[in-house]
């Protein structure tokens, strides 16, 4: 009896690694076709994203025919930041997302995604003070850039980034004024892909914006959070910043 128990165990043991190992192995054949994809899709994405720029610009184009170049490149730019998300959320899988953090003014990054926004008929309000904060200049972009993407497909249609000076600490809001995130939601905000009962996040997402500004932040040293303060959507990231004592705060 003892020796038959001894062989069920290493039995079921030898199954359990089985199992683990193709699991394991499955999620990496996941990763590495995500991996792929993005990287075979962002080059034609990228065209076309330039093309309707290019496009949009031309004089002879009648209000109509603007219109519809203006919903291309909307469009393609948020089909581009889901296509960096992508490879961003594979490079931190795999533990190869290079951060090369400098002192970087935080306003020109902000005003620089509200123009972007600007360029696509959404008006984004900044009120960012002249700070400086210690980041990866493009990751503190994608993060700024998911926030506010966020706020345009699930929130209302007054959108600002707001920040203001505490001890030392930059906290930078982006405000909306949509409904909120619904409470059975909240716990998963910030994972990636699949969350809860295996649904996504919110319909019209791939479940990874705010996951990638979650991870974008706390590379940096930050904190990100959700809040909910008088009928408004807060995301407030919370960055250290390399002078305090001389910057302008916000009232």
């Amino acid at each position: 009896i003892v020796y038959r128990r001894g062989v069920r165990r290493r039995e079921d043991a030898r199954r359990l690694e089985e199992a683990l190992a193709s699991e394991r192995a499955l999620a990496q054949s996941r990763d590495d076709f995500i991996a792929d994809l993005s990287h075979e899709l962002r080059t034609p994405l990228t065209g076309i994203y330039g093309f309707a720029l290019a496009l949009g610009d031309s004089p002879s184009l009648s209000d109509d025919d603007r219109e519809y170049a203006m919903h291309i490149i909307s469009e393609a730019a948020e089909l581009n930041r889901m296509v960096d998300d992508l490879i961003t959320t594979g490079r931190i899988a795999a533990g190869t997302l290079a951060m090369s953090t400098e002192a970087l003014r935080l306003e020109p990054v902000v005003a620089e995604v509200a123009a972007v926004f600007a360029m696509r008929g959404i008006p984004v309000v900044v009120r960012v003070p002249d700070v400086i904060v210690r980041a990866d200049r493009m990751g503190l972009r994608q993060l700024v850039l998911n926030l506010v993407s966020n706020a345009v497909r699930h929130g209302g249609d007054e959108i600002s980034v707001e920040a203001v000076m505490r001890k030392g600490v930059e906290s930078m809001r982006v405000i909306d004024n949509g409904p909120g995130v619904p409470a059975d939601i909240e716990p998963y905000l910030f994972k990636r892909y699949l969350h809860g009962d295996g649904r996504a996040l919110l319909s019209g997402s791939v479940g990874l914006g705010t996951a990638v500004a979650a991870a974008y932040t706390d590379s940096f040293g930050g904190t990100i959070e959700y809040l909910r303060h008088n009928d408004r959507t807060i995301f407030e990231v919370c960055l250290p910043a390399v002078i305090s004592d001389t910057a302008p705060a916000l009232v």
